[in-house]
């Protein structure tokens, strides 16, 4: 049986009265709020209100020790988060999906890649000192576990060298450096733009070609030639064209063994997998990463049908983070998941109404939520 924790409880008055002891919890009845007491002062200090947030720990006797039994911690259907490091003497037993550890992290596959064109850097709604600020704080973060791949283009080749350098300093392992957006240079000149930052920065870059957004378009006969520099490692391709896949991955077997060839688009990325490529850069990874590693492994271990089968349940989910301009759907997406704060920087705005309903009961079915 559990042990059942009864606390102290009284109104207003009474708790500003009462001085309990080191440790001690009450309960403000009249306001509702818990109160955490250090032994000395009359009061104590409220942690939190009981529809709310508590706080423990605010004193070097805030432990909560049962003693013998159990404690659970049942959040009533929200979210229960412990915003600092977590101490478990014994056995700690998750009951249910766990879906974070803390506000900044989800769960990562293989790399992490920061500012891409799903982050808000390539929306120009990051400003450079914010681009660096959250390089710097991901880079900290992931602490070496896996690497980080920075999204360091920009539509002038000086400003990309910049971004590149920086992210270099920072400590990232790789740069993802969309085409020039905006300008259109013709393909002599983007073998201009992308060999001067591979000349000048040396750390592993991959280009990075979707016009659809871009008004650029990176041919492969282009990359053919950008692949033979050192620090130019890869693609990321986000034209959905079964034939361009097939001619980047050829130059991944003809011309450099060692550049790698990422898919740029959900819904044909396994398909492109099958064709040869190395992996994808994925915008509903976001939202349900371990799919994504799942049909990258399936692939890699033949196993064809497992693969096609996580494919075909997720293909819905592919098609709703792009209802509207990405990263609007995929970022409401994370908003509901309570894994991001419900915001989004002029000149978008948050998702559409008429498509809520349907991205939620699609993230039930695959339960995301």
């Amino acid at each position: 049986m559990p042990t059942i924790l009864q606390l102290r409880r009284g109104t207003t008055a009474e708790n500003a009265a009462y001085t309990g002891s080191a440790g001690e919890i009450t309960v403000d009845t009249t306001l509702d709020k818990v109160i955490l007491h250090d032994g000395s002062t009359a009061g104590g200090t409220t942690v939190g209100n009981l529809q709310g947030n508590i706080q423990l720990g605010k004193t070097a006797a805030g432990e909560i020790d049962t003693a013998s039994g159990n404690l659970t911690i049942d959040s009533a259907g929200g979210t229960v988060t412990i915003d600092d490091n977590l101490t478990v003497s014994g056995n700690l037993t998750v009951s249910g999906t766990t879906t974070t550890v803390d506000s900044t992290t989800i769960s990562i596959q293989n790399a992490f890649v920061f500012e891409g064109a799903t982050a808000d850097a390539y929306e120009t709604t990051l400003n450079v000192k914010e681009h660096l600020e959250v390089l710097a704080f991901t880079i900290k973060y992931v602490d070496r576990r896996i690497p980080v791949i920075a999204g360091t283009g920009a539509n002038s080749t000086i400003e990309a060298i910049e971004l590149t350098s920086e992210a270099k300093r920072l400590g990232a392992d790789h740069a993802l450096l969309v085409t020039p957006y905006y300008n259109k240079p013709n393909q002599k000149g983007l073998i201009s733009h992308y060999s001067a930052i591979a000349d000048a920065v040396n750390i592993s870059q991959i280009l990075y070609n979707v016009p659809s957004r871009t008004a650029c378009d990176l041919l492969p006969s282009t990359v053919a030639i950008l692949s033979n520099h050192k620090n130019i490692t890869g693609i990321k391709e986000a034209v959905a064209d079964e034939i361009r896949i097939k001619e980047l991955v050829a130059i991944s077997k003809d011309v450099n063994n060692e550049f790698l060839i990422f898919s740029g688009d959900d819904p044909t990325f396994m398909k492109s997998l099958l064709l040869g490529t190395h992996g994808v850069i994925s915008v509903s990874a976001n939202v349900s990463p371990n799919t994504h590693s799942q049909i990258c492994a399936a692939v890699r271990n033949g196993e064809l049908e497992k693969a096609k089968k996580i494919n075909d349940i997720n293909t819905n989910l592919y098609r709703l983070m792009f209802v509207e301009s990405n990263p609007i759907p995929v970022k409401w997406a994370l908003y509901k998941m309570n894994m991001i704060k419900n915001s989004i920087r002029s000149p978008l705005i948050e998702l559409d109404e008429t498509f809520h309903k349907e991205i939620v009961s699609e993230m039930i079915k695959l339960q995301l939520l």
